[in-house]
Order: C-alpha cells, then structure tokens, then sequence
C-alpha cells in the first residue's frame, strides 16, 4: 500500500492511532477511540444527502436501502464531527472521494478478524461500498479502518 500510495494511489487511514502507514495516506483520519461507526454513518450520510449513490447497483444488488437511507438523516458530518474528531468538511471530502473513485478497495484489523459479521465497523464498511458500488478490480482509493476497538496512543 505504501508503494502504491508512492505512485499516487489516493490512501485514507482511519485509525485513532498514529500508525506508520498514516505517514503516506491521503487522508488519515484519527478519529476518536471506539467513535468509528458515528465516521461511518457520517460518510454514508454524505454520500446519500450528496446524491452519489448508483441508484441501480442498490436497487440490484442490495436490501434494506430505504431504511439505511432513513437512518442515515440522523448521522450529519456536522453532527457526528464533535462525536469522533473530524472536521465535518474532511468527513464529506473523504466521502466524496470513496464515492467517486473508479474502485476501491477496504482493509479493516480488529479483534474479530474472521468474523466480521460480529464487527459493527465491517457491516458499516461493506454498506458504504454497496451504496456507492465501489467494487472493482483496478482499486484507486484504498482504505484502511484498523484497530478501532483499542486506545489511543
């Protein structure tokens, strides 16, 4: 990732401690311990309010979306932003960014490693990339949301 991020690939850490990779990340995004689902919520928010979800991947490929969408109203970047530590303004960036990118791609560690069905923030993950149908093999933003459960260093 370090390399690739070298050679312009755009990388978003989010992460409530300072890891070597934040070094060469685009975005890194040091959010406040065990606030990573409010960033979540805040980013799908953004995407939906800003209108950059593929409305025809969601509607083929996915469940539940008016009720996500429903949900989502509660969780602003402005609101959210005092909540987990980022300014609301880098929350949409980042959002945007995730939303419009040709492919991405995200890698998350965490206690629950092989069980990401037990993990909020993977559910949460996997329903951002659904609704902005970020799949694909040729990634150009990558992500990394790591060890949200721990403390702060």
């Amino acid at each position: 990732m370090k390399n690739a991020a070298k050679r312009g690939t755009k990388l978003i850490v989010a992460d409530p401690r300072r890891t070597e990779l934040a070094r060469n990340a685009t975005y890194f995004l040091q959010f406040n311990a065990d606030t990573d689902v409010a960033l979540l919520n805040a980013m799908i928010h953004a995407i939906i309010e800003e209108g950059l979800v593929n409305e025809n991947f969601v509607k083929d490929r996915t469940s539940g979306f008016d009720a996500l969408k429903e949900n989502a109203k509660n969780f602003s970047p402005e609101k959210m932003a005092p909540i987990c530590g980022i300014p609301a303004q880098t929350i949409r960036e980042v959002a945007r960014l995730f939303a419009t990118s040709r492919g991405s791609m995200i890698l998350w560690g965490s206690p629950w490693r092989g069980r990401p069905e037990k993990y909020p923030p993977a559910r949460y993950c996997e329903t951002g990339r659904s609704c902005a149908s970020r799949i694909s093999s040729a990634p150009r933003v990558w992500r990394c949301w790591c060890g949200s459960r721990t403390t702060p260093r």
